[in-house]
């Protein structure tokens, strides 16, 4: 979360709109997201119904895998990393390229 709170000036330039979903109890996630400042909404999954529908839920263990989506404004997924790794730059390489081609899409 924080690499896309670092980050996201870069993104949002791409007229992109981040919301982050947290399989955490809605307290905890909120004193989290405020403490390291997020600048996007953190959203509550606590009972992974959004994780299960996007197959971001690892049931051997019960937490959501770090996933990220990039869905256009028709609700289709147009990219997806389904071990999305905060500190790769290919993977933030590969959703800006992802952004860039919906934008040009568009």
């Amino acid at each position: 979360m924080c690499t896309f709170r670092d980050g996201w000036g870069d993104l949002s330039k791409l007229n992109a709109k981040l919301l982050a979903i947290s399989g955490d109890y809605v307290f905890s996630h909120m004193a989290w997201a405020k403490a390291e400042k997020l600048t996007f909404p953190l959203l509550q999954d606590h009972d992974h119904a959004v994780a299960k529908l996007y197959n971001s839920f690892n049931a051997q263990n019960g937490v959501d895998r770090r996933t990220v989506f990039l869905i256009d404004k028709d609700g289709i997924i147009r990219y997806k990393n389904m071990a999305f790794k905060p500190a790769a730059k290919e993977d933030y390489g590969a959703l800006r390229a992802a952004l860039e081609k919906l934008q040009a899409g568009s």
